[in-house]
């Protein structure tokens, strides 16, 4: 069937009035940003645990048998506090001879004062010999050293009936017990497990390759699993010692004084900053495109005579620190970078900006 000219133009000139606004749909939205130019610190997350500073597992200083148990798991106690008694029925008897034994060695060492003061007086009138006054004086200082000798004894029975009675030697929380009432118990065998809870510190094994990096005094922020809310806490000591098999070293943290309800053995993770703060060229990390092979690039818009264009370029990253990245080649600062809608970009589309 022949059609004529004039219905062949019109038919044209319906054809590219409908390309029209489908070609006007074919720009891609996009949205951009500026490189900006900031101070920023490389930050690594390592996870770790909370552990008390000081942990003891408590043993009598003497043997016996326990008469009294004074507190039990889960007790706060104070530094002196009696945890146990053993038995010191013998010991007491045993201080009670040596105290009757020193007013005995006192009592001989005053009468032997006396006799050596006699003595001498009686030398000085002729009316005995010197010799005889000598030994007088003699015997008065034997009798002194056996005074001190009785007051030792005394001391250490004295002693080895306080030892009976176990104390805290710091205050904390007693984390578990292992005796009873009744049971022998001698300097070898634990008693009581002892934990400050006060005194806690988060400690962490970092990789081999941020030894020379981490110092004293970093910074760092605590997220315990347990908890909602973050801690600061700065770097108080760096192990140097390192694991061969893991190839880690210790970093131990202490949290700020005001952090409270904290406990041993809380899990969680650590936000260290590492090194000196530097002005550096960022990007939002959604402006960063991830590719296969392990680069990474970004896509520009620039302008052209049909209309804003997208062009692509590669980059290199430096450090992530929350939602920016560190931009170390392939940008000058200037550029209008693609961080929304660059999913769907390719070389040459025309964009729209939003």
């Amino acid at each position: 069937m022949r059609r004529s000219l004039p219905s062949l133009l019109a038919l044209c000139a319906a054809s590219l009035l409908i390309a029209a606004p489908s070609q006007a749909q074919e720009r891609i939205p996009v949205r951009t940003v500026q490189p900006t130019q900031q101070p920023l610190t490389e930050q690594r997350v390592l996870s770790g645990s909370l552990v008390a500073l000081r942990r003891a597992q408590l043993s009598s200083r003497e043997s016996g048998v326990v008469a009294e148990l004074l507190v039990d798991v889960g007790d706060q106690v104070s530094a002196g506090q009696a945890l146990l008694r053993l038995d010191a029925t013998l010991v007491k008897l045993q201080a009670a001879r040596a105290e009757a034994a020193l007013a005995e060695a006192r009592t001989r060492q005053e009468e032997a004062r006396r006799v050596s003061e006699e003595s001498a007086q009686l030398a000085d009138q002729k009316n005995i010999a010197r010799t005889q006054a000598r030994a007088a004086e003699a015997e008065a200082r034997i009798q002194l050293a056996a005074v001190a000798s009785a007051r030792a004894d005394l001391a250490l029975a004295s002693e080895r009936v306080q030892r009976h009675t176990l104390k805290a030697p710091f205050a904390g929380v007693i984390s578990a017990r292992q005796v009873d009432l009744g049971e022998w118990v001698d300097p070898s065998s634990p008693t009581f497990d002892l934990i400050d809870s006060q005194a806690l510190r988060f400690d962490l094994q970092a990789p081999q390759e941020l030894h020379n990096r981490i110092t004293l005094g970093d910074r760092a922020m605590l997220s315990i699993d347990a908890l909602t809310k973050q801690i600061p806490a700065v770097v108080s000591a760096v192990v140097p010692v390192k694991d061969p098999t893991a190839r880690t070293f210790l970093v131990r943290l202490s949290p700020a004084a005001e952090a409270e309800n904290l406990a041993p053995g809380m899990s969680g993770e650590a936000t260290l900053a590492i090194g000196q703060a530097a002005q550096v060229w960022t990007l939002p990390r959604d402006a960063v495109i991830r590719y296969p092979d392990g680069t990474h690039g970004i896509w520009l818009v620039e302008d052209s005579s049909s209309g804003p264009l997208a062009r692509a370029r590669q980059v290199k990253l430096g450090v992530t620190v929350a939602d920016q990245v560190e931009i170390r080649g392939g940008i000058s600062g200037g550029e209008r970078v693609v961080d929304r809608g660059n999913e769907r970009l390719r070389e040459g589309a025309a964009v729209e900006l939003r």
